[in-house]
C-alpha cells in the first residue's frame, strides 16, 4: 500500500527486510549510522511489546496473563524476523525478564545478557556475527553507561533549571538531547572495536542524528505495523498509510542529508587501531587495580587520543588516493577528483564496490567493462554512473539509462588533472593501468616502488605477494607515490 522508498522502509522496520530499499537510501542509513534501525533488534521487540503490553494493560488485562501473551508475541516476532542471532538475543532477554515478572523475581539486565549470549555462543559461529557483536556491545553500554548517564541527569537537571529559569519545556527537550547525545556516543564507544575489525570505518554524525531518528524509527515501527494491520480489515487504510508515508519520507529526508556531509563517515587506518588497543589495555589495568580515580583519568586521555588521531587521520582524506583490489580483480580508483572502476566481473566483486563506494558516498566517473557486463550493467542501475566503455556494443548496457554517457572503445584513455587510466578492453587480452597521486597500479608492468602489479590471483607490490582469495584489499595513497595496505575487512587481515 505504500509506494516507493517509504513502503521499503515500512518493510524494513516492521521485518527486516531491506531488499525493497533503493540504494541511495540504503547507502545513507549506513553512512549516517542508523541502519540499526532496519535490523531487528531489541529496538523493535521493546517498541512493539511495549506498545501491545500497554495496550493490553489499559483493557484491565492480569499483569501475569500480559506478561505471558508478551513472551508468546516474543516468539512469533522473533520467527518473523527469521531468527537472526540480534533478535534471539533481544527475545531471551526479554523473555528472562518477563518470566522474573511471572514468579514475582526482579529480573536483571546484565544477568539476562549473559544468559542471551551464553546461549547465542553455543552455536560457535555466532561470535563472527556482526550483528551479533554489535547488538551485545550496544546493549553492554546501555546497562552500564547509561545507568551512570541517568544518575547524573539530576545535577543536570538542576544546572539546566538554574539556567533555563525553571523553564520545564525547555528543560525537558534539553535533558532529553542531553541524554541522547550522551547514550549515543556511549553506544559509539563500545561498539568501536567491533566497527573497525568488521568494516574499517564509523559514522560521526551517528552519534547525532539517532537522537532525532530513534524516536521517528520506533513511531515508524508502530505505526508501520498498524498500517498493515488497518489495510488487512480495511479501516481507515487511507489515514494511516498517509501518516506513515509522511513519516517514513521526512526520517528517510533527514538521514540523507545527514549522509552528504562530508565528515559523516571516518575510516580508521591501522593507527587507529593501535590507540584503540592502548586505551583498552589502560581500561584493563583500570579494572585490575579497581580505583575511580583512575578510571576519569584514563576516560579524559582516552576520549583526548581518539580526538586527536581521529583528526589526523580524517584530514588527509581529501587529498588522499585509494585503489580497492578486489578479490576477483575489479580494482576501484578513488580520489579528490574522480571515480573509476575497472573489471566488475563477478557477484563478490559487485558487492564489494557497491559497499565501498555506497559508503563513501562516491558517483562514478568512469565504469570499463572488459568482458562480462552483467554485473557492471547491475552496478551502474545501482549507482549513478558518468559515463560507461566497453569493447563492443552491448544491448544490456544500452538498455540500462542510469548513465550519461555510453562509448564503444577497444581502447580507451581517461585523463582528469593528475589521474591518468588507459585501458584495453580486447577480450583475449584485457589490460588496465591507472596512476594517481605519484602511485601507478596495472597488470602490465614490472614491479617497483611506486607499482602494484595485479595479477590472476594476488598483487605483487614493492613489499612482496598479498593473495586476494583472503580478502579484499585497499591501498592508501599518499604524496610522493607512497602507500599502505589493509584489508578491507581487518576481521580477515
Amino acid at each position: 500500500s505504500l509506494k516507493g522508498d517509504e513502503g521499503a522502509l515500512a518493510a524494513a522496520l516492521v521485518t527486516g527486510d531491506k531488499t525493497y530499499l533503493s540504494s541511495e537510501s540504503y547507502y545513507a542509513f549506513k553512512s549516517a549510522g542508523v541502519s540499526h534501525l532496519m535490523s531487528v533488534s531489541g529496538l523493535h521487540l521493546t517498541v512493539i511489546t511495549s506498545a501491545f503490553y500497554f495496550v493490553l494493560r489499559r483493557l484491565g488485562v492480569n499483569r501475569r496473563v500480559n506478561s505471558a501473551i508478551m513472551i508468546a508475541l516474543i516468539a512469533f516476532y522473533c520467527a518473523l524476523a527469521g531468527f537472526s542471532v540480534s533478535v534471539i538475543r533481544a527475545g531471551i532477554m526479554m523473555v528472562t525478564l518477563l518470566f522474573g515478572d511471572l514468579i514475582n523475581k526482579r529480573g536483571d539486565t546484565l544477568n539476562s545478557l549473559g544468559l542471551a549470549v551464553f546461549i547465542i555462543c553455543l552455536n560457535p559461529f555466532a561470535v563472527s556475527d556482526v550483528g551479533a557483536v554489535l547488538s551485545v556491545l550496544a546493549v553492554l553500554s546501555l546497562s552500564t553507561a547509561g545507568t551512570v548517564i541517568k544518575k547524573s541527569e539530576d545535577k543536570v537537571r538542576f544546572k539546566a533549571e538554574r539556567r533555563l529559569k525553571k523553564q520545564s519545556v525547555l528543560v525537558e527537550i534539553f535533558l532529553y538531547f542531553y541524554n541522547g547525545l550522551c547514550i549515543s556516543a556511549s553506544v559509539l564507544v563500545y561498539t568501536l572495536p567491533a566497527l573497525y575489525l568488521f568494516f574499517g570505518y564509523f559514522s560521526v554524525i551517528g552519534v547525532f542524528i539517532n537522537v532525532i531518528a530513534l524516536p521517528l524509527g520506533s513511531l515508524s515501527t508502530v505505526l508501520s505495523l498498524v498500517t498493515y494491520v488497518f489495510c488487512k480489515i480495511k479501516i481507515l487504510s487511507g489515514a494511516v498509510i498517509f501518516a506513515d508515508s509522511l513519516l517514513n519520507r521526512l526520517l528517510i529526508a533527514i538521514v540523507k542529508a545527514s549522509a552528504k556531509l562530508s565528515f559523516s563517515v571516518l575510516r580508521s587506518e591501522v593507527c587507529f587501531g593501535i590507540v584503540l588497543s592502548a586505551i583498552l589495555i589502560v581500561f584493563a589495568l583500570c579494572f585490575f587495580i579497581g580505583r575511580k580515580r583512575f578510571f576519569k583519568i584514563a576516560a579524559v586521555l582516552s576520549a583526548a587520543a581518539l580526538i586527536v588521531t581521529g583528526t589526523v587521520t580524517y584530514c588527509p582524506d581529501s587529498n588522499k588516493t585509494q585503489f580497492l583490489v578486489c578479490e576477483n580483480g575489479a580494482v576501484v580508483l578513488v580520489d579528490k577528483n574522480s571515480t573509476v572502476v575497472y573489471g566488475v566481473t563477478s557477484k563478490s566483486d559487485y558487492c564489494t564496490v557497491c559497499s565501498f563506494l555506497g559508503v563513501n558516498g562516491r558517483k562514478i566517473d568512469l565504469l570499463a567493462v572488459n568482458s562480462d557486463s552483467e554485473y557492471s550493467v547491475l552496478l551502474s542501475k545501482r549507482i549513478n554512473c558518468k559515463t560507461v566503455v566497453s569493447a563492443a556494443f552491448d544491448e544490456n548496457i544500452l538498455s540500462c539509462a542510469e548513465y550519461e554517457n555510453y562509448l564503444t572503445e577497444s581502447s580507451y584513455k581517461y585523463a582528469y588533472g593528475d589521474t591518468v587510466c588507459s585501458f584495453n578492453l580486447n577480450e583475449k587480452y584485457p589490460s588496465f593501468t591507472m596512476l594517481a597521486n605519484g602511485c601507478e597500479i596495472t597488470n602490465l608492468s614490472q614491479i617497483s616502488k611506486h607499482t602494484i602489479l595485479v595479477a590472476r590471483n594476488g598483487i605483487y607490490d614493492y613489499n612482496g605477494y598479498i593473495d586476494l582469495s583472503k580478502g579484499d584489499l585497499l591501498y592508501s595513497v599518499s604524496d610522493n607515490g607512497k602507500y599502505h595496505a589493509r584489508r578491507l575487512n581487518l576481521w580477515e587481515s
